[in-house]
């Protein structure tokens, strides 16, 4: 049994409570629990939902760093397992990007969840039609991706600008891009690039998928792709780049992703006015 301490973010609920299980945010490739905390975290928990995130092992707070270029795509599920038996019941998985593949591999392990939002997330046939569309459009910056993976190359602010957001993307966003990110699994990229996964179509639950028109990692086919699969009708937002908890216009993705959820699980009407409850 590997030793494993991840770190974690629990918003409680405010207010009167929503309907829905608890909420669990999963970053992408890069990344941390910290790009959520800035906006979709309060903003959930502000209006009813118990919202909890977690860093991915070697990822941010999270134990693993030393170890991190040996974690592959299979200990990601084992952490979102172990971040369900902390919450307690199945929570709605709501995962960016790579984490947005890590629950689908989750599922594909027959584990079944409430509910998934996909945000910009790597589709079921994984990184491989991504890499090759920025080695023929971008290859300058795929080349810096690859950089900064080794180590040896640091990206701006205005360099993930036009990588990761919108032109409009606050300074606030990108600076806290440049200043948070940090290498990945070559392991889980790895993964991500051989290995797709298909979860079993008894085991797939609600779900509402999301991506952007300005996204340059996760592009419409790769998206529709996610939906297929899910059985839904994607939902797009203009003029945002990848990340799209930390652009412009992040505030239309959760009122988006919230009237989703309330549909799903309407919170219990109050009783009329002079009744007792048994």
């Amino acid at each position: 049994m590997r030793d494993i301490r991840l770190e974690w973010a629990h918003w409680p609920a405010k207010g009167q409570t929503a309907g829905a299980p608890p909420l669990l945010f999963v970053h992408g490739a890069f990344s941390g629990l910290w790009c959520w905390e800035a906006n979709f975290l309060p903003w959930f928990a502000e209006r009813g939902f118990d919202v909890w995130a977690v860093s991915l092992e070697g990822h941010a707070g999270s134990s693993g760093h030393e170890r991190l270029a040996r974690i592959g795509i299979s200990d990601y599920v084992d952490n979102l397992q172990q971040a369900i038996d902390r919450i307690g019941q199945p929570p709605i998985i709501v995962g960016h990007s790579m984490g947005g593949y890590v629950t689908q591999a989750l599922l594909s392990r027959g584990v079944e969840l409430p509910g998934v939002i996909m945000l910009a997330a790597v589709p079921p046939y994984g990184l491989t039609p991504s890499v090759l569309r920025l080695l023929g459009l971008a290859p300058g910056k795929l080349m810096k991706v690859l950089l900064f993976q080794q180590g040896v190359y640091q990206p701006s602010s205005f360099e993930l600008r036009h990588l990761l957001f919108s032109p409009a993307a606050p300074e606030s966003a990108t600076a806290l891009m440049a200043s948070r990110e940090q290498r990945e699994s070559y392991r889980a990229m790895v993964d991500m690039m051989l290995w797709p996964v298909l979860p079993p179509l008894r085991a797939l639950p609600p779900a509402l998928v999301l991506g952007s028109t300005l996204d340059q990692i996760v592009m419409a086919p790769d998206v529709y792709a996610t939906a297929m699969r899910f059985g839904v009708a994607p939902v797009f937002f203009p003029g945002m780049g990848h990340m799209m908890m930390l652009d412009q216009g992040w505030q239309d993705v959760a009122e988006t992703m919230a009237n989703w959820l309330q549909t799903q699980w309407p919170a219990a009407a109050p009783a009329p006015a002079g009744t007792v409850e048994a």
